[in-house]
């Protein structure tokens, strides 16, 4: 016979188990994705994506993990726990401007949440965009660029829900015009073609020499009339990667105008670069490559060989050197059975790249760790 506590919590079970949200392995949509590749995608936004609308439906019914991640939460008592270190081995600092609310490969939802809970002060303060993020109408981030998003409501008719999200999901992108708020545009100017402050929106002023074709003097007249355009207009493409595969991080530290005379690339390559990366290549603005030279004379190679470091710059150290101890101090890794001249080797990740493990001051100082009583710390400030 049957306990009937048997049968009741067979039949629990069995309910449970057919109301389990889960997708169907063998799914494919219109465009071949598997439930998997749409992890961090609004299905409901399918039809952005280029899906029917019966093919919108048929992905939301057979991805429902997929479609329903769980909701983002972060602790009340919100702080880093120091001792902390997520399913890669990274910990906290290794968040820094990294959403913590984006799906990464490798990282489950519950594996995500988990940074939330264990690195809430770096993920709740950090300002980044949120490149999976369409807001109401359509638009991501970077169709924001020159734009103030605080206007959503005002200009654009956007509910007031949808301007919060937005100015959270686009943080980045949308803090551009309350920096702007520091300087004014002269609201009779026109530029050399004709155009006033406002028909700059959404471009950005630094690469109008290069890219529009002004004279170098009609580029400085637009920066210093439209101070507030061009700053609010003035961001960081979230997908650029220029001629070479570097971001706009990899920029950080160094003179997007040296990049034909430096580094080798193309008018056309460089011009790209001050377009797409305007926040990071800013900071250089009004340097030549001649500026950038080091005051007492030292040559271009002394110059390299002493200046700061980006990721990529700091990998290629490490291949360059050939001494064991200086390959350690460094804190790139060395292989002793490995082709000759191919014994150090740098991290395959920027994040993998730790002060604490650098003891040559030089090297801590140039990928912008700090150097204090004999030790390396902190984080690469210039990846």
């Amino acid at each position: 016979m049957v306990s009937w506590s048997f049968y009741l919590g067979t039949v629990l079970f069995t309910v449970a188990s057919a109301n389990e949200c889960t997708d169907d392995p063998d799914f494919k949509d219109e465009d071949d994705y598997s439930c998997e590749d749409w992890k961090g995608y609004k299905c409901e936004n399918a039809l952005f994506w280029g899906l029917s609308e019966e093919g919108k439906q048929d992905l939301i019914d057979s991805c429902c993990k997929s479609c329903n991640p769980p909701k983002i939460t972060y602790p009340e008592d919100c702080k880093n726990d120091a001792g902390f270190k997520d399913v890669k081995g990274y910990e906290c600092e290794d968040w820094v401007g990294y959403s913590c609310e984006d799906y990464w490969n490798g990282y489950s939802d519950e594996d995500m949440q988990d940074v939330r809970d264990n690195c809430c002060s770096t993920c709740s303060t950090h300002c980044a965009d949120n490149w999976l993020f369409i807001d109401q109408e359509g638009y991501r981030c970077g169709d924001w660029k020159g734009y103030d998003c605080r206007k959503a409501v005002e200009d654009w008719e956007y509910t007031q829900d949808a301007e919060d999200k937005l100015k959270k999901e686009c943080c980045a992108t949308c803090s551009a015009a309350i920096v702007a708020e520091g300087c004014e545009d002269d609201a009779k100017f026109e530029d050399e073609l004709g155009y006033a402050c406002e028909d700059w929106e959404g471009y950005s002023c630094i690469a109008a020499a290069e890219v529009h074709e002004y004279s170098e003097e009609g580029e400085q007249e637009i920066l210093d009339n439209c101070c507030r355009t061009c700053t609010a207009s003035c961001t960081d493409g979230y997908f650029f990667t220029d001629a070479k595969g570097y971001s706009c991080k990899d920029w950080e530290g160094y003179n997007c105008n040296t990049a034909v005379d430096e580094w080798e690339y193309t008018d056309g390559e460089a011009a790209d670069i001050l377009d797409n990366c305007c926040k990071t290549c800013a900071a250089f603005e009004g340097e030549s490559a001649e500026s950038s030279e080091s005051e007492d004379g030292d040559n271009e190679d002394d110059e390299k060989a002493d200046g700061p470091l980006n990721f990529a710059g700091y990998v290629e150290l490490c291949e360059n050197t050939t001494d064991e101890q200086t390959c350690k101090d460094s804190g790139c890794k060395y292989k002793k059975k490995a082709k000759e001249g191919k014994n150090c080797s740098g991290a395959k990740t920027q994040k993998k790249v730790k002060c604490k493990k650098i003891t040559d001051e030089a090297v801590c100082g140039r990928i912008g760790c700090a150097f204090k009583n004999g030790k390396c710390k902190g984080k690469p400030d210039n990846f």
